[in-house]
């Protein structure tokens, strides 16, 4: 895990299953899995036709609140509007966060709730693909309902 800049979660993934309850679209697949070290539960829709997943396979996934790139120029047009950093991503010579994983979404967290036995529940819409992630509530400090997180992952 680091809070590091936007950055609230890094970790690594275990793709435990893919669509555990039955396929329901073409395009998208369901992933469960587990976080190695962070004892988080993960559910998540990724659109497999542009971003294949395997079962067995470890990726690593961050949630941040902006792209920005900590050590971005303050006078960038996103760094004092972090909601806007997508509008910028690929002009110029600016880094984002986004530049260092393969599959990206920005979306909102819609429910946040207890999860009973010191966990809490975070659910995320990333324009109707979904992400479910359950566990001790020290690594969503920070975190509340119609937030912005854009998830970023990459095969570890």
């Amino acid at each position: 895990m680091s809070a590091k800049g936007a950055v609230f979660l890094r970790e690594t993934l275990h793709v435990d299953a893919l669509d555990k309850d039955g396929k329901k679209f073409d395009r998208v697949s369901r992933i469960s899995g587990r976080t190695k070290d962070s004892d988080l539960d993960v559910s998540i829709d990724v659109n497999t036709e542009i971003y294949p997943v395997k079962p067995g396979d470890d990726y690593s996934l961050a949630l941040a609140h902006s792209l920005v790139a900590a050590g971005s120029s303050s006078g960038s047009s996103y760094a004092s509007d972090p909601s806007q950093a997508w509008r910028d991503v690929g002009k110029g010579d600016r880094k984002t966060l986004a530049d260092d994983y393969d599959y990206v979404m920005g979306g909102r967290v819609f429910k946040f709730e207890d999860a009973g036995k010191d966990r809490v529940s975070l659910l995320i819409s990333y324009g109707g693909l979904l992400m479910s992630i359950e566990g001790p509530p020290r690594y969503f400090s920070g975190v509340s309902k119609g937030q912005t997180v854009y998830l970023m992952m990459r095969k570890a």
